[in-house]
């Protein structure tokens, strides 16, 4: 699995935070009195957090503002608390962080406007999935399509027998096969010449699955699952009892320190509205073994007295702390007992109800796919996809689940639990 700059972001300023939190629980007096470690912490969480970091954000101005003001509050409200004798040098140390950070996304800026001018090789519904993509992309230039046949598409600039031409007159750097079903021998040898000449080649789905960071559902059929890299890690007994030890240890240390939130949450459910407080549900989970799945009632007592609806934005079913409880995740916090019971893992797919999964297995292909692993308290769609309610958001999600599947691995999971983070302290959950 390649992890991508985004990533790497994520992975490198979750760590800087989490280490800042642990030395400032143990050496907390030494780092307020020295002050400018604890203007480090409120740095990098804000912008770890509010996404400062993030080089797609700085499109829009309204967003930088947003994200300068949150974090310049933050600084003060430190300086007023701890009440540092020189708040000059303060104030000096901050900007110089402020500074080297927009130095540093200038040069990304930079960096990222080099393009690699890109070839797409076939015709099928799989180029339209590109399409968007490219026209969006900061590291792709889409040069054009060639195909077999004329088709009279958008920026179509050839057909296959002329590959050697169309490579002459163009700057390629990277061709993308869609398919290698109808091409000759002939037209193999040109395009492994051109990789010798210092063109990559790649195949259209490992490429998708490589930017887009999910499966191309509609590019793929059995014999990929088959032959195709992945899917090892459930086979390896040892990762497998290493994964749940950690699934243990990371919920009773959530269960004890969130403990308060539980309880204050329990009394505000029991006054706001009628009907009971935790809320049980049939899913289906791992090998398509059925549990019930707990969390805290967020929707009113009779919210499903029609049958089993899915649940939408502005849900006017949703209570107000039902609402608060789910952008920060506050109402899933129950399920930490189906991830002691070993009911779920902590990172998994999201289980579904049964109701449901029988309408998208007619609707998405290999949808079941995602039934051959525990179900999870967050996953690697909830991190990159926001909350839907149809059959086309299940398929999207489908695509981030198998991708989780298909790359599981202790780093993988590293990045979805910092990312959880980012969405539960931002406000972003559903």
């Amino acid at each position: 699995m390649r992890i991508s700059k985004k990533n790497k972001l994520d992975i490198t300023f979750g760590f800087l935070t989490f280490i800042s939190i642990i030395l400032l629980t143990y050496y907390s007096e030494l780092l307020i009195t020295k002050g400018t470690f604890f203007i480090l912490i409120i740095s990098f969480l804000a912008y770890y957090i509010f996404d400062i970091f993030n080089l797609n954000m700085y499109k829009k101005i309204n967003l930088i503002l947003k994200s300068l003001i949150i974090n310049l509050s933050l600084f003060t409200i430190m300086i007023l608390k701890i009440g540092m004798k020189n708040k000059e040098i303060a104030i000096k140390i901050y900007l110089g962080i402020f500074v080297l950070h927009v130095i540093i996304v200038l040069i990304l800026k930079k960096k990222n406007k080099q393009k690699e001018n890109v070839l797409i090789i076939g015709s099928n519904n799989k180029n339209n999935m590109l399409d968007d993509f490219f026209s969006k992309s900061s590291h792709y230039n889409l040069i054009g399509y060639v195909t077999s046949v004329i088709e009279n598409r958008d920026k179509e600039i050839g057909i296959l027998k002329n590959i050697d031409r169309i490579l002459l007159n163009n700057s390629i750097d990277l061709i993308l096969m869609t398919s290698d079903d109808d091409i000759s021998k002939e037209i193999i040898k040109k395009l492994l010449k051109a990789k010798i000449n210092g063109i990559k080649v790649e195949n259209f789905v490992d490429f998708y699955e490589t930017v887009m960071e999910k499966i191309s559902v509609k590019s793929v059929d059995e014999r990929w699952f088959l032959y195709g890299d992945g899917f090892k890690i459930y086979h390896n007994i040892y990762i497998q009892k290493t994964k749940r030890l950690i699934d243990v240890f990371i919920s009773i240390i959530i269960l004890i320190i969130t403990f308060p939130i539980i309880l204050v949450s329990i009394l505000i459910i029991k006054v706001e509205s009628k009907g009971k407080i935790f809320y049980t549900q049939e899913r289906i989970g791992k090998d398509n073994k059925k549990f019930n799945i707990l969390k805290f009632r967020s929707m009113r007592e009779d919210a499903e007295k029609d049958g089993p609806k899915w649940a939408m934005q502005n849900d006017n079913r949703i209570t107000f702390y039902g609402n608060i409880m789910r952008k920060t995740r506050i109402d899933e916090l129950p399920q930490l007992i189906n991830i002691l019971k070993g009911d779920m893992s902590f990172i998994g797919p999201r289980p579904e109800r049964d109701h449901f999964i029988k309408l998208l297995e007619k609707e998405i292909p290999f949808y079941n796919y995602r039934h051959s692993v525990l179900p999870g308290l967050t996953g690697w769609a909830q991190v990159n996809y926001p909350y839907g309610s149809s059959v086309e958001d299940s398929f999207e999600k489908l695509q981030y689940d198998l991708y989780y599947i298909k790359n599981q691995s202790i780093i993988l999971d590293i990045i979805i639990i910092f990312k959880t983070v980012k969405i539960v302290f931002g406000g972003k959950g559903r």
